[in-house]
């Protein structure tokens, strides 16, 4: 999603409106106000990679700011605005970690980092993979891989959960058979 032609600066009010359809107007404009003041930004009239930064600042934060923040960061293109990064848009697939081995989980098993990429979307990779590992351990599985009645009842346990991991996992669930192909 792109809001001007190449070389303009944006208004602030262009990131607040990124944010408010989940946060509401006022609180999106002191959140995205008071990050631009902490970061040292005008009000008005700012570039790409300050609109980035913003939403990088916001992306820190705990709760529904932070995973709003992320999100709008994941789904805009702020590369056409003055001062953005055009290395941010590289078209080539990035490297592989390492050598492609034959590590691969059996077919009848997930990996939990594959797994995690359902709820990574919220709360990051890393977090995901945790909740999963934690829950799994708990249940007594192997937390490396696992089958699908094994990721369904993970997921289960995790929609118990209070917060946005919970409510991640209540809205991800159906996803499971589409990980396992099915």
């Amino acid at each position: 999603m792109t809001f001007a032609l190449p070389g303009e600066s944006l208004s602030i009010n262009t990131v607040v409106g990124l944010l408010s359809p989940t946060l509401g107007a006022e609180k999106s404009a002191d959140v995205v106000f008071s990050a631009a003041k902490r970061l040292g930004f005008p009000e008005s009239g700012i570039t790409g990679a300050q609109a980035m930064a913003i939403l990088d600042e916001l992306s820190r934060v705990t709760g529904i700011v932070g995973v709003t923040a992320r999100f709008a960061k994941q789904r805009t293109d702020f590369s056409r605005f003055a001062g953005a990064s055009p290395a941010r848009r590289s078209t080539l697939p990035p490297p592989p970690a390492e050598p492609l081995r034959s590590s691969r989980p059996p077919p009848n098993r997930l990996a939990v980092s594959d797994l995690a990429g359902l709820l990574a979307h919220t709360v990051g990779q890393e977090k995901s993979e945790e909740a999963i590992a934690a829950v799994a351990s708990r249940m007594g599985f192997l937390t490396d891989t696992l089958a699908r009645a094994e990721a369904i009842a993970v997921f289960e346990e995790l929609s118990k959960q209070p917060g946005i991991v919970g409510i991640t996992a209540r809205f991800t669930k159906g996803r499971i058979g589409a990980k396992f192909g099915s």
